[in-house]
């Protein structure tokens, strides 16, 4: 009889498991692990077919938007690195104040990356379809975000 109750157990133990791992689709029963290959590649098409970018003007757009993207990561990066590298607790005013100067630096620094590589993308293609290129990127953003949220990919 134990043994039995000991079984039923472990089954039921066993079912949200088997459950949560036929809802994801694979086996680790978590999200699949993020590829930026191919996030890149669904934003840059998702962004295409939203602007109405040529394939032209897609060899011309892209390498400019992606060097801006990568650029403002870095700059992102550094902030958030200022931001954990010590508890305000642990620190003095005058550091507080310093990282705080650094850091709102770090950030007029990232837009104005954003700026002069808005002017060359105005350069490449058409401004009215580098305005529809990076409404379409939010989009593509906040639509990843909530499928995130649901709990797909």
């Amino acid at each position: 009889m134990k043994r039995m109750i000991v079984y039923c157990v472990c089954v039921l133990m066993a079912l949200p498991i088997v459950a949560q791992r036929n809802r994801n689709g694979n086996e680790g029963g978590g999200r699949k692990s993020f590829d930026p290959t191919e996030f890149r590649m669904r934003m840059e098409r998702f962004i295409i077919q939203e602007a109405g970018i040529t394939s032209d003007e897609a060899a011309k757009f892209f390498p400019i938007f992606h060097e801006m993207k990568e650029k403002q990561m870095k700059i992102g990066r550094q902030i958030m690195d200022l931001k954990k590298q010590k508890k305000p607790s642990q620190m003095t005013d005058k550091e507080c104040t310093e990282t705080v100067l650094e850091i709102e630096s770090l950030k007029v620094e990232q837009a104005e990356v954003g700026a002069s590589y808005t002017k060359k993308l105005c350069k490449a293609i058409s401004s009215k379809k580098v305005f529809r290129a990076l409404n379409a990127e939010d989009r593509f953003h906040r639509m990843m975000l909530r499928d995130f949220r649901k709990g797909k990919e």
